[in-house]
């Protein structure tokens, strides 16, 4: 009986950390502030369980540093993204130059 329990318990948290991340990013749909206070108002929990998941605190704190809406920050993780694959081709090619010259 304890362990039903328990499993309930982490269901329930599991839950409610899914519904405080789909509550940020409808926060940020609506260009709405992001903070602890406002999130926990907001998903209607406390804000010792926003900072218990550090994927949930991870996100409110680069909402907050960023200041970004939505959009800013899909914008910001494609130019990442590209970023990082023009990286990745530049170490390809001096990987693959160096290796030449060592033949």
């Amino acid at each position: 009986m304890p362990n039903k329990m328990i499993a309930e318990i982490q269901k329930k948290s599991e839950l409610q950390k899914q519904h405080t991340i789909q509550v940020i990013y409808r926060m940020l749909d609506e260009c709405k502030e992001i903070n602890y206070y406002t999130v926990a108002e907001t998903a209607g929990v406390s804000r010792p369980f926003l900072y218990r998941y550090s994927e949930i605190s991870s996100l409110i704190d680069a909402c907050r540093i960023s200041g970004m809406n939505k959009r800013d920050l899909q914008q910001e993780v494609i130019r990442l993204r590209f970023q990082k694959m023009e990286l990745e081709r530049q170490l390809s090619d001096m990987t693959t130059r160096g290796g030449d010259s060592d033949g």
